[in-house]
């Protein structure tokens, strides 16, 4: 469905539901629906289960260029998702995989601290950390505690046109800041 949010006293939200069979052509009404409130100036959000996600973005990106509201040149940004770990789960092994990226504010020198994982030792249960100055150290799992961030590293494809929407602090921007 369209779901759709105004501003002002009369605070409500809309939500259309359209049963099409078809996937495809749910897709395509779905994409239209949507190209023609965001051309309205709308604030325009459209959800759908993990599995159809990537279908539905791919379809509302395609709407979108065919009118025009996003640009045909794309270009890809680097991007760290938030790995969420409690007080059991940041003592698994199982929680940290090579690649990923471990942060932690260093409130002394109020500066934060960026690792990525070179390597995870099951049996010594240590991590391999990689410095942004490309130094190497070893840290036992049981010392992260919860000021250390876990995030996984990736890659977001973005046109003219996009709307995006911080979620972290970022150079002088802050997060729910929009570019």
């Amino acid at each position: 469905g369209v779901v759709r949010l105004r501003g002002g006293r009369d605070n409500y939200v809309s939500v259309s539901v359209v049963s099409v069979g078809d996937r495809r052509q749910r897709y395509a009404q779905l994409a239209q629906d949507y190209a023609v409130l965001h051309a309205q100036g709308e604030t325009v959000m459209a959800q759908a289960p993990g599995r159809e996600q990537g279908a539905i973005v791919q379809a509302i990106r395609q709407e979108l260029r065919s009118t025009g509201a996003l640009g045909d040149r794309e270009t890809v940004i680097q991007t760290l998702t938030p790995v969420f770990l409690d007080s059991k789960t940041r003592r698994l092994t199982d929680s940290y995989r090579e690649g990923q990226i471990l942060e932690r504010y260093d409130a002394e020198r109020r500066k934060t601290e960026r690792y990525t994982i070179d390597r995870v030792t099951a049996r010594s249960r240590k991590l391999t950390l990689t410095g942004t100055d490309g130094q190497s150290q070893l840290i036992k799992i049981r010392d992260l505690d919860s000021s250390w961030r876990l995030y996984q590293p990736g890659t977001l494809a973005v046109a003219e046109g996009d709307k995006l929407t911080l979620t972290g602090k970022h150079g002088k921007l802050s997060a729910g800041d929009s570019v």
